[in-house]
């Protein structure tokens, strides 16, 4: 199923507001519908990500979701909360040490760890859990830069 977006409005924050310690907490659940589109776009058919035997005979509790469709996460926490509009995500650097199955609640948190004024570039801190168990699916760092609009003092 795919949601209608006009629900999210897109934070505008400035770098005056982007503090070390700031953070934001997402949640999110992925349906088959999800893993479709995305394989669909990647062209990734591996039998993991669509096969419930398939994952069980490899020691799984079936389908497991992309990683890549997990990370998706990243790009919503960034260009709709942290910072939202003036936002351009350079750099992704993640692990995902546990997996994530269809139809389970995943909570992402992101906490901003070191601001660089020479560029104009965060560093949020990301880690997503599934929520049931609390179990990490993904973790790492992400970078991001402030490209505020022009006439603002910033040029």
């Amino acid at each position: 199923m795919v949601l209608p977006l006009r629900h999210l409005s897109v934070a505008e924050l400035r770098w005056e507001d982007l503090e070390v310690g700031r953070s934001v907490a997402i949640e999110r659940v992925f349906s088959a519908a999800d893993l479709d589109v995305f394989r669909q776009i990647s062209r990734d058919v591996n039998p993991l990500h669509m096969d419930d035997d398939f994952a069980r005979k490899r020691g799984y509790q079936g389908a497991v979701v992309f990683g890549m469709l997990t990370s998706t996460l990243l790009t919503e926490m960034v260009g709709v909360y942290l910072p939202g509009l003036n936002g351009v995500l350079t750099q992704i650097n993640v692990q995902f040490p546990n997996p994530l199955y269809l139809e389970q609640k995943v909570g992402l948190k992101g906490v901003i760890t070191h601001r660089h004024e020479a560029t104009r570039t965060i560093t949020i801190k990301v880690e997503a859990r599934r929520l049931e168990d609390a179990q990490v699916v993904l973790r790492g760092i992400v970078s991001v830069l402030l490209r505020e609009q022009r006439g603002n003092g910033h040029d």
